[in-house]
């Protein structure tokens, strides 16, 4: 498989080699022969790409056989060169956001279909999405007719809650507290996708490759499942009869212990909606802090981590069985970088967050499965199975059924929405309201952004680790997306700024 970052660098296997020419007219995901130049053997799908339709420039590539003019168009992703694309688009004023299909290469860049065209490229809403779109190209279709999965009859006892922000529909956990005198019968539950999976494969290829549910501003935009399933038919609906996986331990009261863990299929109807503010005003507050802080063996008052630390146990201990029976998919955490820490530090920088490595997927049988984050040698997803494909793929190994899993394609899913978090900031920071901004070295070349919560990559030559800067920003319309089009100048008299050109 051919595999490059910027379609001037590439790798197959292990051979690397330079040259754009070298590839072969080769994409990033082709499968292909390198025995002394690289032969094609099979085209990987290129569709849905996402990019700047050049419309406004006056250079023209010819003519389509409907007799169109081609432009260039220049992909947000650096890991495809530019494409030829025709258009029949009569406002030629300026460039337009669009979506294409590699159609085939035999000119100097590979030709292109129009798919769509989004919009005027520097229009807020425009480029917003788009961003969603590049960072989460596929797309579902109509729905099948669903089959119901086989029926069960075990059901919970007890008060059985959900806790949310308010608003929330895709709803994938619950929990059933039973106080019974010394003892509460605690369960943790997580909602029953992968018996819909069993039943209806057909489910499996797109929510594999869409991975991950997009979200913005808290809003899912683009979710794994069709909002029919991950608002419905799946979510944990107060009222409702759902099917749940879950983890059931006892809490001893007097050893402040978990004991009997034990796990099973179940139905649940939640009977209690709370948000993170209402449950501390309910009657099972009490219960939820002393077992919550005996989990984490430290007092706990906040609500959030009340719920996180019943998530973080019920992956710890599903991650134990995938460990111990070599199925599964694992999260592993490489640590920090330790003088970058002291450094940040030192600075009042957030330390803990910004010199820690990237968590990433691995299979149960890596040799190498240590969390040192959360200081675990085996840790996993599996809380998540409406939002994410990993929680899935772990929810059908507990359930007995094997389900193969692309781990790399998992780790490029997980990061291009990094990416999306990332690109959302700096559009609307270069096309919203532009004022002076305060940042601070972080060390060279690297300034920290309060305001945007972020560390980006600027010349600070001049400026010493630590110092506190007023910098302006602007944007460089010819790069041809958001984390090149930002540009800084630090400590520079305040100018006039405009929006993006088109």
């Amino acid at each position: 498989m051919l595999q490059t970052k910027d379609y001037k660098h590439f790798r197959v296997n292990d051979v690397l080699f330079e040259g754009a020419a070298a590839a072969g007219k080769a994409l990033p995901g082709d499968h292909v022969r390198l025995e002394g130049s690289v032969e094609i053997i099979k085209r990987a799908k290129h569709t849905n790409i996402v990019g700047t339709l050049e419309l406004a420039s006056k250079v023209r590539y010819g003519m389509t056989s409907k007799n169109h003019p081609i432009y260039l168009f220049t992909p947000f992703a650096e890991s495809y060169p530019p494409f030829y694309v025709g258009s029949a688009h009569k406002d030629t004023s300026q460039n337009v956001l669009a979506i294409i299909d590699f159609a085939h290469w035999t000119d100097t860049c590979p030709r292109g279909n129009l798919q769509q065209i989004l919009g005027p490229a520097g229009d807020l809403a425009i480029e917003e999405e788009a961003l969603a779109i590049h960072a989460s190209p596929s797309r579902w279709k109509a729905l099948p007719t669903l089959v119901e999965p086989e029926p069960i009859e075990a059901r919970a006892t007890g008060i059985t809650f959900h806790v949310d922000p308010p608003g929330c529909k895709d709803i994938d956990d619950a929990i059933t507290l039973n106080p019974m005198g010394d003892t509460t019968h605690v369960s943790i539950h997580i909602a029953d996708v992968a018996s819909w999976l069993v039943a209806n494969p057909g489910l499996v290829p797109q929510a594999e490759q869409i991975a991950q549910t997009l979200y913005r501003d808290g809003v899912a935009i683009k979710p794994m499942f069709p909002a029919e399933l991950s608002e419905n038919t799946f979510s944990l609906l107060p009222g409702k009869d759902r099917r749940v996986v879950t983890m059931r331990f006892i809490w001893n009261k007097l050893t402040k212990q978990i004991e009997n863990i034990s796990w099973g299929l179940e139905m649940i109807r939640v009977a209690h909606s709370f948000t993170y503010h209402s449950v501390t005003k309910s009657m099972i507050a009490s219960e939820l802090e002393e077992i919550c802080s005996g989990i984490a063996n430290r007092p706990i008052t906040d609500s959030h981590e009340w719920i996180e630390q019943f998530m973080l146990l019920y992956n710890r201990e599903a991650a134990k069985r995938f460990k111990q029976e070599g199925k599964g998919i694992l999260r592993r955490h490489a640590g920090m970088d330790q003088a970058r820490f002291d450094a940040y530090q030192r600075m009042g920088l957030p330390a803990e967050r910004l010199a820690m490595a990237a968590g990433e997927y691995c299979t149960a049988t890596d040799p190498n499965t240590t969390h040192w984050g959360l200081g675990q040698d085996v840790y996993c997803h599996a809380t998540s199975p409406i939002r994410r494909w990993s929680d899935c793929v772990n929810q059908m190994a507990l359930l007995g059924h094997t389900l193969p899993t692309n781990v790399d394609h998992l780790n490029i899913r997980s990061k291009a929405l990094k990416a999306y978090e990332r690109d959302l900031t700096f559009v609307r920071a270069l096309l919203g309201p532009v004022r002076p901004c305060e940042g601070i070295v972080a060390e060279p070349g690297r300034l920290w952004v309060p305001a945007w919560g972020r560390i980006v990559k600027t010349d600070t030559t001049g400026f010493a680790p630590g110092s506190s800067v007023i910098f302006q920003y602007f944007c460089d319309a010819t790069k041809r997306n958001w984390k090149r089009r930002l540009v800084l100048k630090l400590d520079a008299p305040p100018i006039q700024h405009s929006p993006c050109p088109a």
